[in-house]
């Protein structure tokens, strides 16, 4: 499947508030419970959990495997799902968190069309916690497991309880995927000029003025020299720490240390 992500950061160092595209091609293996099945309206509730396996590639990011477990649950009706649940990376980038979202199904062709808004909720991770969230699509497809009983209705019965193992596997993946990808070291920030970008506010022409910066700590450097700005300071882990635009290495060697590949984060400038 593939979509689109933001993430969103609430803690932690060397994170970046990127979007952009990723491809995931995630494999879902799920034992599904289902309760309140109606199957004159294919509707009911369910409950599923079990292991995945996702290869997942994105612009600037050398292509890495993960694997873990998740459980999901929601409700389907009318062509419709909703899923939330859990989930744990055990490889490649020790992480767990939460998802939610939603899309359709269609049981007649096999396949499971997911589209809308997710949120996830990285709650522990080597890099901290952080929230992800924003629009995805993908589409998947199930396989109907074999008749067991002779009647039509174990057989649609068996196609429904495929069909969720599916729906819970792709609602999951794209918290996952995002995610993963967002704990990956990268040698570079998000796309900057060569002088990183001074963006969300206004730089004032005197005083202290709040604005978004995006690139490495060189960038902020020429950048704010270019706007004559005196300093810039940024919280990290709950710690103010200030750049001093044209000091000597040693002086800016804190914030140097807390962003070594780049930041993209709220700024306080101060500017006579």
């Amino acid at each position: 499947m593939s979509g689109s992500y933001t993430a969103r950061v609430t803690s932690g160092q060397q994170f970046f508030e990127r979007a952009g595209t990723y491809d995931a091609n995630v494999s879902f293996t799920a034992a599904v419970a289902i309760t309140g099945l109606n199957i004159l309206t294919q509707s009911g509730s369910y409950q599923a959990s079990g292991p995945f396996t996702a290869n997942i590639t994105a612009p600037g990011v050398t292509p890495f495997v993960v694997t873990g477990t998740y459980t999901a649950a929601g409700t389907f009706t009318s062509g419709t799902f909703t899923s939330s649940g859990q989930w744990v990376i055990s490889t490649g980038g020790a992480a767990s968190g939460t998802h939610s979202g939603g899309g359709t199904y269609n049981l007649a062709d096999k396949s499971v069309i997911a589209s809308g808004q997710y949120d996830g909720s990285v709650t522990s991770s080597a890099r901290g916690p952080f929230s992800i969230q924003g629009p995805y699509s993908g589409v998947g497809s199930f396989a109907v497991g074999a008749m067991r009983m002779s009647y039509a209705e174990a057989l649609q019965t068996s196609a429904i309880s495929d069909m969720l193992a599916g729906i819970a596997g792709l609602a999951a993946a794209s918290p996952i995927a995002g995610s993963a990808i967002e704990m990956q070291q990268t040698s570079a920030p998000p796309a900057a000029g060569a002088a990183g970008t001074f963006s969300g506010g206004t730089i004032a022409p005197a005083g202290v003025s709040i604005v978004s910066f995006t690139g490495t700590t060189a960038q902020l450097g020429t950048a704010g020299a270019a706007a004559k700005v005196l300093t810039a300071s940024a919280t990290i882990n709950g710690k103010l720490l200030t750049y001093v635009v044209g000091a000597p290495s040693f002086v800016n060697a804190e914030f140097n240390a807390a962003f070594p590949t780049g930041l993209s984060s709220t700024l306080i400038i101060v500017k006579t």
